[in-house]
């Protein structure tokens, strides 16, 4: 598979950016800067980009940032006890002291660099928050190299997106770089957040 270059974020949009942008904070956690935002939807995602001449990345665009060049099941290798360090999931997130609790006091979002970053020097492109990507979701994975905007017109816009990434409500199973899954563009969940990516050289 081959990439055109390009840019994504090194961490995942927090609420300050979000609400500079937006004018709004849908979070759902109690309000702090350098949080990840979350419980947005994917057209209010999309339209985030676009304020600010961004896109949501492609499920290959993100799969390749997230993996870094490794081939493992983690972007950190294949060795459980090193989650630790990279991802703020459900089993490790209480051990961060800026962890914020949810209604119930479990353990919920961290701020973005909390954690080791990738290879490439990206931040929770495993745990904290699940991130929109810009595709249609498709069963067959070498469909995903498809631009989703572009099948999106032929078949409607109310199907299936996809979300990469685990969120701090996962375990370690879902943790895996190959890990995807889908829901409705206009899901609002508190485990639901995004990245964006820009084309590289920028025009």
């Amino acid at each position: 598979m081959h990439l055109a270059p390009f840019l994504l974020g090194k961490y995942e949009v927090t609420q300050a950016q979000w609400l500079h942008v937006m004018g709004d904070r849908p979070a759902s956690y109690p309000i702090t800067p350098r949080h990840p935002i979350e419980t947005v939807t994917w057209p209010r995602a999309r339209e985030f980009g676009a304020r600010i001449g961004v896109m949501l990345p492609t499920e290959a665009q993100w799969e390749y940032a997230c993996r870094a060049g490794s081939t493992a099941a983690y972007f950190w290798g294949d060795e459980v006890s090193r989650a630790a360090d990279h991802a703020n999931l459900l089993d490790q997130s209480a051990q961060r002291e800026d962890a914020l609790p949810w209604d119930d006091g479990a353990a919920a979002t961290a701020a973005v660099g909390s954690y080791l970053p990738n290879a490439f020097g990206l931040f929770d492109m495993q745990g904290n928050v699940h991130e929109w990507c810009r595709d249609l979701y498709v069963k067959d994975r070498l469909d995903i190299v498809t631009p989703g905007d572009a099948l999106a017109m032929r078949i409607g816009s109310m199907r299936n997106r996809v979300f990469r990434g685990a969120s701090w409500y996962n375990g370690l199973d879902r943790a895996r770089s190959s890990y995807r899954d889908h829901t409705s563009p206009r899901t609002l969940n508190q485990v639901l957040g995004l990245r964006v990516v820009r084309s590289w050289p920028v025009r």
